[in-house]
């Protein structure tokens, strides 16, 4: 299999959910970099990859006709609070989508969704997809392309995040990780709080 620079891989080892650095990477012990929360705390500054309507969309490939500004994205409405954009995620023993209303009483302003009950919704404030993780996944991989630093990977069975501090901590204009994000939502989550202007 080809892989591209941007692809997201699951680790076999651990679980863990990686981002592909380059085609000439070893395929067989691929470089890449993971983390595993799923809420993103209230951006300290603009200064990231997504915080307004036009951002998400260029990002996500679509058209969204309502203009606002992002604050905070969550998959959790319990951290909603005002200005967030609330992704509703389907899990074995849950459905997000059943507490998109419940968001926007908490001060969502968007809501990322795909129960095909909100297909046709005349609601400006709600974006459907035909799924939201695969959506994540798009953006992070857009996000990689567009991202003209450089990055370095970290990836193993212990240890992932002491040594990306130590990393971070080590260089000038780095963006890093939030905690440990290591899975198909986390890893989406932290490139979109990365910021454009880092070196690294």
């Amino acid at each position: 299999m080809l892989w591209s620079k941007g692809d997201l891989i699951r680790c076999t080892r651990d679980g863990d959910i990686g981002v592909i650095l380059s085609v000439d990477l070893d395929l067989t012990h691929p470089l890449a970099f993971g983390y595993n929360d799923l809420s993103i705390p209230v951006y300290k500054n603009n200064n990231v990859f997504i915080n307004k309507t036009s951002d998400l969309s260029k990002y996500l490939g679509i058209k969204i006709e309502n203009q606002a500004l992002i604050k905070k994205i969550s998959t959790d409405t319990r951290t909603i609070k005002k200005g967030s954009l609330f992704i509703a995620i389907k899990g074995k023993n849950f459905n997000g989508n059943d507490y998109v209303q419940d968001a926007f009483k908490k001060g969502a302003v968007l809501a990322l969704v795909d129960d095909l009950r909100f297909k046709d919704s005349k609601n400006k404030k709600i974006i459907y997809v035909k799924n939201t993780i695969e959506s994540l996944t798009k953006i992070g991989k857009n996000i990689i392309k567009d991202f003209d630093g450089k990055v370095i990977a970290i990836t193993g069975s212990n240890g992932k995040t002491s040594t990306t501090s130590i990393v971070a901590n080590s260089l000038r204009k780095a963006s890093t990780t939030i905690e440990n994000f290591n899975n198909e939502i986390g890893v989406p989550l932290s490139l979109i709080n990365a910021s454009p202007k880092s070196d690294y």
